[in-house]
């Protein structure tokens, strides 16, 4: 919550303190926004820190996207040092887990928790209110083994892709649900909501009959089974529950032959949340700044 940081030679008084601090960010002097009836959740991986089409103006359509969508937290991905910079632009508490990983919160932040490597997860406790708080976990799992070509192969068996998916992806979410399982008693009872880029698909997507938009495959990946297991709800899919009609794809916006697919998700957990309505965000008014579309999901809050 540090924006500057100052050396005095001598103990201020309150009154010095406000001034000073009222010269570098007045507007936070207040009180801090609370949240009402209805929050607004994204994930968004943000390609390469948002640089692939120059130093800001990618980062300008994010923030921008950002405003005009009316989120209130948001998990980014492929940050690589751009989180400074969105926070600033809108005016919102930052977190960072990693190069790869922050949050960007228009409430504050209060603590953090530091879930599996720093690269793949994170935890921040966001303070909604006095009496609201809520946990999120920005979320990145390995782009490694890269499995499309695999995926649009009919030839290819799904005890072969699935094999993969265990050993890299589906390992990764299992450590991290066994450390969020060791850290549920410092939650409090909070509301927990996991956001990210899985680089896989969804068990809820690669249907039966949903055959036809995947490749002629039924695939149960594994990531997002553990998800649901351990009582996590796909927000999008819950809104969205017939995966033939509304596919929801996020990768790509930009890159639109070959390969498509719902890649990154928010679940949620606890009886205190309701998802009201969830979209995928893959346009802007210029070139869409990612190769990932931006998942936005409402929320209701007790």
């Amino acid at each position: 919550m540090i924006d500057e940081v100052g050396i005095w030679s001598q103990k201020l008084t309150d009154e010095q303190f406000a001034e000073a601090y009222s010269f570098i960010k007045k507007e936070r002097l207040g009180m801090p926004d609370e949240a009402g009836d209805f929050i607004k959740v994204m994930t968004w991986n943000i390609w390469n820190g948002g640089r692939q089409q120059g130093k800001t103006v990618g980062l300008d359509k994010i923030a921008g996207c950002i405003r005009e969508n009316g989120a209130d937290i948001i998990a980014l991905q492929e940050e690589f040092g751009s989180g400074e910079y969105l926070a600033d632009k809108l005016d919102f508490y930052f977190y960072r887990r990693s190069r790869n990983l922050c949050l960007l919160s228009r409430y504050p932040l209060g603590k953090s928790f530091n879930i599996f490597k720093a690269i793949n997860a994170g935890g921040i406790e966001v303070l909604l209110s006095e009496n609201k708080h809520l946990v999120v976990c920005p979320v990145w799992l390995s782009f490694k083994p890269n499995i499309k070509g695999l995926l649009m192969n009919e030839s290819i068996s799904t005890d072969t892709i699935l094999h993969l998916e265990n050993s890299t992806r589906g390992n990764e979410v299992r450590f991290i649900l066994s450390e969020l399982g060791q850290l549920n008693n410092e939650f409090n009872s909070s509301p927990l909501i996991l956001a990210g880029d899985f680089n896989s698909g969804s068990h809820l997507d690669w249907t039966e009959s949903n055959k036809q938009n995947k490749f002629n495959k039924v695939l149960p990946f594994p990531s997002t089974q553990k998800m649901e297991q351990e009582g996590f709800i796909d927000a999008f899919r819950e809104m969205w529950p017939d995966e033939s009609a509304v596919l929801g794809n996020t990768y790509s916006p930009i890159f639109k032959e070959g390969y498509s697919d719902r890649i990154d998700f928010i679940f949620y957990k606890g009886a205190r949340l309701k998802a009201t309505g969830a979209a995928v965000i893959d346009s802007t008014t210029a070139l869409f700044p990612s190769d990932h579309a931006a998942v936005i999901v409402t929320f209701q809050l007790p």
